[in-house]
């Protein structure tokens, strides 16, 4: 995902020309969307600039610190036999994420 952002603001021509383009064109941002909503971040047609696209960007970056905690926190639940992972099915995965 990193790679995904850094790409895109390169072919935009750096991050200072797509900021630009963003705030030329008034396109917004809403964070009203899990992850953001479950803690409390939930804003409404943020409009973009330095600080915030900083911020953005800061958010991905420390997507793979926080996906790396919560399986260290699962392996070492489970292990200490707090929660049961037990065997998931693929039909009853799809059904849990109403792919039905």
């Amino acid at each position: 995902m990193m790679h995904f952002i850094d790409l895109t603001l390169d072919l935009k021509g750096g991050q200072g020309i797509a900021l630009e383009d963003l705030v030329v064109s008034n396109t917004s941002v809403t964070l009203c969307v899990p992850p953001c909503c479950c803690v409390g971040l939930c804003f409404k047609n943020v409009n973009y600039s330095r600080k915030k696209l900083r911020l953005i960007k800061a958010m991905v970056y420390q997507m793979p610190l926080v996906q790396l905690a919560v399986l260290i926190l699962i392996v070492l639940l489970t292990e200490a036999e707090v929660i049961d992972r037990g065997s998931v099915s693929v039909a009853a995965a799809a059904r849990l994420m109403h792919f039905d």
